[in-house]
């Protein structure tokens, strides 16, 4: 029986509900002991310096990229970096993934991919050591008996926490077509000292496309709360983030979940789509989403079986090359429906609404944890 060890905090947290007996956690390594197999999470791969006092030549590393809320390109340069640091060979290394885009992985050939597009399903509502897992707490019964409500607040909900330029691109353009008080909103970009500005070095959408006058008028409001709903990390001690699938209490009022992703384009020609919880979100609280991500993630999950309302929402800016042309589409939408009384078309559509949450369930219950057992398979252990 092959011995498994979990380098870097949580990094086994695919597998640990199934093979908890045989992982040795990275607060009890023994010094002395050699590991068949060792677990890292893709983000903590530059920090492995004494990697080598637990393995062997027959080693086998296991980078989870799942886990971590991570884009494809990022986490594959790291691992061939990775790779390349301590002249692994191509088979002894292999990265867990979970692109919901077809793509041949054959074609990397630097090491081996064990890809799942149901694992962001497992991985974020099933047996992991994660906050959004409906065994964290009460989740799954929260969940289970979430009533179908037709009359809501708001239009509309946005999660926003770690900064990125498209999302502040996305919140200048909520300002900027008067679409703030139609929302629940939470904007703090944590990790950016609480001020954003149109000189942050990390912005390329600001002089870009951000009409001067118009975005320091704006950047003078963030941090924002509004409704006296504020979200932060850093010092506002005051936020409870874990449980509840974050605020599900707060987030379920709008009736559409304006979902701003981790990612929302990248600098290959090559296409490997992923998703995070925030994705997921929608469909669990019986909401329409309209999603700032990726080109071709609407199509991916139709291809799931996902019901994505193309009777009432123009999802074309999923075709959308050009990322800055996509949001604007994407939001073209909150300017449409601003004017319409949904309460209606909740009421007729609500089996829609149902199937979807149905389907995340099963995707995350079924063939997620069939995905796992292909996964321990492959691990051979």
């Amino acid at each position: 029986m092959k011995s498994i060890l979990e380098y870097t905090p949580s990094a086994t947290r695919l597998i640990d509900f199934f093979c908890k007996n045989l992982i040795t956690k990275n607060d009890k390594i023994e010094s002395d002991k050699k590991y068949d197999i060792i677990f890292i999470g893709s983000n903590q791969l530059n920090d492995c310096n004494d990697l080598f006092k637990y393995s062997t030549e027959e080693t086998t590393y296991y980078i989870d990229s799942v886990t971590e809320s991570s884009g494809f390109y990022g986490v594959y340069e790291n691992a061939l970096n990775f790779k390349k640091r301590f002249n692994l060979k191509s088979d002894k290394v292999v990265l867990i993934c979970d692109v919901i885009s077809n793509n041949d992985f054959e074609k990397l050939k630097d090491f081996k991919v064990f890809n799942s597009n149901y694992f962001p399903f497992y991985a974020y509502l099933t047996f992991t050591r994660d906050s959004f897992s409906l065994f964290n707490g009460n989740q799954f019964e929260l969940i289970q008996n979430l009533p179908f409500n037709s009359n809501r607040q708001k239009l509309f909900v946005s999660r926003n926490g770690r900064f990125n330029e498209f999302r502040a691109y996305t919140l200048y353009q909520l300002f900027k077509h008067n679409l703030m008080d139609d929302g629940i909103i939470s904007a703090f970009f944590y990790g950016c000292d609480k001020t954003i500005h149109k000189d942050f070095s990390d912005v390329i959408y600001f002089n870009q496309y951000m009409e001067k006058e118009y975005w320091d008028d704006v950047s003078s409001k963030l941090p924002i709360s509004i409704d006296r709903f504020f979200l932060g990390w850093d010092d506002n001690s005051n936020a409870n983030i874990s449980g509840n699938l974050h605020h599900t209490d707060v987030f379920s009022g709008g009736y559409i979940d304006l979902v701003t992703e981790n990612i929302h384009y990248s600098s290959t020609p090559f296409e490997y789509n992923t998703i995070t919880e925030k994705s997921l979100k929608p469909f669990l609280l019986y909401q329409l989403p309209i999603f700032i991500s990726y080109k071709n993630n609407l199509s991916c999950l139709r291809d799931m079986g996902f019901d994505l309302f193309d009777d009432i929402l123009d999802n074309s800016y999923d075709l959308i090359e050009d990322p800055k042309e996509r949001i604007d589409v994407a939001l073209s939408n909150l300017v449409k429906l601003k004017s319409i009384d949904l309460s209606e078309y909740f009421e007729k559509n609500k089996i829609r609404f149902i199937n979807n949450k149905n389907l995340v369930l099963k995707l995350a219950f079924s063939n997620g944890v069939n995905d796992i057992f292909k996964l321990i398979n492959f691990m051979n252990i």
